[in-house]
Parts: structure tokens; C-alpha cells; sequence
């Protein structure tokens, strides 16, 4: 993706999904609606801008619908890169203070 400056960025996050690892890498899934996962918000101008994002995840991400809340407590309508691979080869996230592996740090 060609950008002439730095995206804004705003803190958000969506609710009914979590992360996972598909090796070294996060893997967001579908989950309980008690499940929230927080990260970044960054409003895609265009289609060009999403195809070279969907190009940049790769064919074992695909985009979804979803609510996001933002910083400000706005709820906004948008989309999400959902895992869509082998779900046989996730596992879930180590836990502060634990490796990859799950093994104590």
C-alpha cells in the first residue's frame, strides 16, 4: 500500500471474537459474545487500500463484517481479517508470562 503519510490510528476493539496463533503469527476467530479483542482502528480510504491489505494477510485471512467501539465510545460499522485457514493448526494465546509453547518464561 502506497501512503503519502502515516495512518491515524485509534484505539478500538470488537467484541465476540479473539486471538489465536497460527504458528508465530495472530489469528482472529470467532468466539463467545464475553470474548473482546483490542487493537487498532484505521479507516481503509478505498478498495485498492483493502485489496493490498487482503493481499498483505494472504489467502488464510478473509475480511468480515463486525462493530467496532472506539476509543471514544462510538460504535462504528467495519471490518475485521478473520483467520480461515486449517483451524486444526491454531492454538490459543500464551498467557502473561509464558512462551509460544506455553512453557514459563
Amino acid at each position: 500500500m502506497e501512503l503519502d503519510e502515516l495512518p491515524a490510528l485509534k484505539k478500538g476493539l470488537v467484541r465476540g471474537w479473539k486471538i489465536m496463533m497460527w504458528g508465530k503469527y495472530k489469528a482472529l476467530v470467532k468466539a463467545g459474545s464475553g470474548e473482546v479483542v483490542e487493537g487498532w482502528v484505521y479507516l481503509v480510504e478505498n478498495e485498492e487500500d483493502l485489496r493490498s491489505l487482503a493481499t498483505y494477510e494472504g489467502s488464510n485471512y478473509e475480511v468480515q463484517r463486525c462493530e467496532i467501539l472506539d476509543e471514544d465510545g462510538r460504535e462504528l460499522e467495519g471490518n475485521v481479517f478473520v483467520f480461515c485457514g486449517d483451524s486444526r493448526l491454531l492454538q490459543d494465546t500464551p498467557r502473561e508470562g509464558q512462551g509460544a509453547e506455553g512453557e514459563e518464561e
